[in-house]
């Protein structure tokens, strides 16, 4: 288990509960917690596993597959698991498809040492490619796949990403001058999944940009669950929308990925906690809707972070079982829960 954030304990949870596997390593940033036992991180019994903070700590354990929830896309550290024979799953972006960032680079940590690394999550994953796929299934003719996220995230649990990754707390911009850091690496995952919906479903990739990104600022002071605190007017929503383009330029992908503090921050905002998290739209024959809305008393934010844990847990199985390689969904059976 590399990394013990809001994912990551939630991760160790499930894989103690279940009896075909078995934690044999846990990675820490924080040298508060190097020595602690990974149970007692995860808020559950002692499990016999202290907290490392060295990647040779999960090298050394030499499990079968890695669950790596760390903070965004290193690619050294996961070839270097890769290299050593360790299957990776990593909750972001699907680095399956040759002209991907790092593909080649990590092709060839997998060859080298006969692993698989997936990737997949909430977002990249089931609103921006799992969902739309299998819904396509039942479309004919396939003309258009418009997905939706809107999430009420303010009782996630990591106050630093929700800082970093979203920019709440931060000032409201006055403009955009081309594409921020954190756009680009949103561009980077969302580009991602249009190219595997495009070679999953036939369409020709052409480009994938960034065609609207707005901000909205808070109403008041907000103090979020996790300690993160929003000053009045400074940013709690942002939303960006995506398009995917044919060859020919013919929109055949679009996303919106919308994330609030609160609900409520304005006309066409989200406006209330009873609206659905994701909602992906096929036209086609027949054109479909789905939407989908935890049934929950932890909240959005917490229930997204579980979905994600079970996600990877979930996964883990196909992973050890799948050829070696950079793959994805498209590769091997869908992955099932467990009591």
């Amino acid at each position: 288990m590399c990394y013990t954030g809001g994912v990551g304990v939630r991760v160790i949870g499930l894989v103690v509960a279940r009896s075909d596997m078995e934690l044999v390593a846990t990675l820490v940033r924080d040298p508060a917690k190097a020595g602690i036992d990974a149970g007692t991180l995860a808020g559950i019994a002692p499990v016999g596993i202290a907290a490392g903070t060295r990647l040779t700590d999960i090298l050394n354990a030499r499990p079968d597959c890695a669950i790596w929830v760390g903070k965004g896309w290193q690619p050294e550290e996961l070839c270097t698991l890769l290299r050593a024979g360790i299957n990776v799953y990593a909750p972001v972006g699907a680095w399956y498809l040759p002209g991907d960032p790092d593909f080649v680079l990590v092709e060839a940590a997998c060859r080298a040492g006969g692993a698989t690394l997936v990737g997949g999550g909430s977002i990249p994953g089931l609103v921006s490619d799992v969902l739309p796929l299998f819904l396509s299934g039942y479309v004919g003719r396939v003309q258009r796949i418009r997905a939706q996220q809107s999430n009420l995230i303010g009782d996630y649990p990591s106050a630093e990403q929700l800082r970093t990754g979203l920019g709440f707390g931060t000032p409201v911009p006055t403009s955009q001058p081309g594409l921020q850091p954190r756009d680009q690496r949103w561009v980077r995952h969302i580009a991602q999944s249009a190219r595997m919906i495009a070679h999953a479903v036939g369409f020709e990739m052409g480009a994938l940009e960034l065609v609207s990104k707005q901000f909205a600022p808070a109403p008041r002071d907000i103090m979020l669950p996790n300690g993160l605190r929003i000053p009045e007017g400074t940013t709690a929503g942002v939303r960006w929308e995506f398009a995917a383009y044919t060859g020919s330029g013919e929109t055949f992908y679009t996303l919106v990925k919308e994330q609030v503090a609160v609900p409520g921050l304005g006309p066409g905002w989200r406006a209330s906690a009873a609206e659905p998290q994701w909602r992906v739209q096929i036209d086609g024959t027949p054109s479909l809707v789905c939407e989908i809305k935890p049934v929950t008393e932890g909240g959005f934010g917490q229930t997204t972070a579980e979905l994600n844990a079970a996600r990877a847990v979930n996964l883990v199985p196909r992973i050890v079982a799948a050829e070696p390689g950079c793959r994805s969904v498209l590769d091997f059976p869908a992955a099932v829960g467990s009591t």
